[in-house]
C-alpha cells in the first residue's frame, strides 16, 4: 500500500464508522497477514498493521474492499447498499477515479 492508499483507507474507515447500522468493520487482510502485521507493529521495524480496508490502485482506478458488521435492528441489504453509497459519494467527492466497490456483511446482529 501507498501512501496515498494507505490514508485513503483510513478516510473510508471513519466514512464507514459513521453508516447508521455498522456496528464493526472487519480486515479484508488474510488472517495470518493480519496477525503478523499486528506482531510486527509493536517491534522497532518500520511496518504498519494492515489497514481493515484493502484499498489498490492501478491503471484503471481505485478498488475498495471492506468488510462490515451490521446491526440486526434494520435489514442487512440496507445498511450494505448505504455503506456502499457512502464509499462511492466519498470517492466521487475526492475526485478518486473508482474502478470498482465491494462491501461484503461478515455479521448480523
Amino acid at each position: 500500500m501507498t501512501d496515498t492508499t494507505r490514508t485513503l483507507a483510513d478516510e473510508l474507515e471513519a466514512v464507514l464508522r459513521n453508516v447508521t447500522g455498522v456496528t464493526a468493520i472487519y480486515p479484508t487482510a488474510p488472517i495470518p497477514a493480519v496477525i503478523m502485521g499486528e506482531i510486527l507493529a509493536t517491534t522497532i521495524l518500520p511496518v504498519t498493521a494492515p489497514h481493515l480496508i484493502t484499498v489498490s490502485t492501478d491503471e484503471t482506478g481505485t478498488t475498495v474492499t471492506a468488510l462490515i458488521g451490521v446491526t440486526d435492528t434494520v435489514p442487512s441489504h440496507e445498511t450494505g447498499l448505504a455503506a456502499h453509497t457512502q464509499i462511492a459519494h466519498y470517492l466521487n467527492r475526492t475526485q478518486t477515479k473508482t474502478n470498482a466497490v465491494t462491501v461484503r456483511i461478515g455479521m448480523v446482529g
